[in-house]
């Protein structure tokens, strides 16, 4: 499981009533149950908004839509 995967998970399960790490009745933490939700986020986040190219493009010194193929492919890695 990716790192980043987790770390929304957790972020998910904070937003419900249970703390991510009290154990559920399944016997595993609860924060475990939020994979589709956190995948779903993450992938949503895949795309970069054109804003989001034109900052990255400035800040990285990046040629023409670098920073979104950049950006892509670590949400690839988080994603894995």
């Amino acid at each position: 499981m990716s790192e980043m995967v987790e770390r929304v998970e957790r972020a998910l399960c904070k937003t419900g009533p249970h703390d991510p790490d009290e154990i559920g009745a399944n016997g595993g933490p609860y924060w475990k149950r939020y994979e589709a939700q956190a995948r779903a986020a993450i992938e949503a986040m895949r795309e970069p908004t054109e804003a989001m190219g034109h900052a990255g493009d400035e800040a990285g010194h990046w040629s023409d839509h670098d920073a979104d193929k950049v950006w892509q492919v670590m949400i690839d890695e988080a994603l894995k």
